[in-house]
């Protein structure tokens, strides 16, 4: 049903666009529905078809930042359009590409970041970006790039953080932004994946205090796991089983609360 709306979406789209080449609104409306389609084929498993509407949806809004060079607007959804790309590559186990697509996602966050300093979501999609390209160096197998890439993701999230201790998302990406060079330092320096995921672990138990989400809670059994593994590769097999028994008793919780 949702499959046939939005096909039907697209053929209205692409017809209004044909009938009306100039403008920019129908345009913009034909790459959201192509984009709509993709997103329906990768939830019913077809990757194949996915992956060719994101890119048909890319090539839109490509020339739409070619033709409207000042649109701040145009370049910001191209940017999130390579990201989506990126990660289906990234998914998908094909770093090269998914390298490529996180490669233009960041270049142009960082002109929008340049040019717009104040502008508190493009830095927020800019610190983003340097999350993605340290994926991609972790699956490359490049660490200490994987590292630098974190480190500059962790202190822009620290800087947004700062400027609102309020804003749930930039706690949990703080958050996730320890815990990621937590991960990527586990093999160059145990103390401070340690340090790092202690700092993570402190935001995620704020966050589990002040909001009832599950999703928090996971988050919080995967950290323990986390400390439980760190113990566990160390020989330190006390802690290690302290560590292992929260995460499992919070899974535990998990399970009566969303069975």
């Amino acid at each position: 049903m949702a499959l046939e709306y939005i096909k039907s979406d697209v053929k209205i789209s692409k017809e209004l666009c044909d009938n009306n080449p100039n403008s920019q609104n129908y345009k913009y409306h034909l790459a959201i529905a192509y984009e709509k389609l993709a997103d329906i084929y990768i939830k019913l498993g077809n990757r194949e078809k996915g992956q060719k509407f994101y890119i048909t949806k890319n090539k839109i809004f490509e020339k739409l930042v070619k033709e409207y060079p000042i649109n701040s607007d145009f370049k910001n959804t191209l940017a999130v359009s390579y990201s989506k790309l990126g990660n289906f590559f990234l998914v998908s186990k094909r770093p090269e590409e998914a390298s490529n697509y996180f490669t233009r996602y960041h270049q142009l966050k960082k002109k929008l970041y340049l040019k717009f300093p104040e502008n508190i979501k493009f830095k927020y999609g800019f610190a983003l970006s340097f999350l993605k390209l340290g994926e991609v160096d972790l699956m490359k197998g490049d660490i200490d790039k994987a590292i630098i890439n974190f480190t500059r993701y962790n202190n822009l999230m620290l800087e947004l953080y700062n400027q609102d201790y309020n804003n749930v998302d930039y706690k949990r990406n703080l958050s996730d932004s320890y815990r990621y060079l937590g991960n990527a330092y586990k093999s160059k320096d145990w103390e401070r994946t340690i340090s790092y995921f202690e700092e993570s672990l402190k935001l995620i138990i704020e966050l589990v205090k002040e909001y009832s989400i599950i999703d928090y809670k996971n988050l919080l059994a995967e950290i323990n796991l986390d400390f439980g593994k760190c113990y566990q590769y160390s020989k330190d097999l006390k802690n290690a089983k302290v560590y292992f028994q929260k995460a499992q008793n919070l899974w535990k919780e998990l399970t009566i609360q969303a069975p």
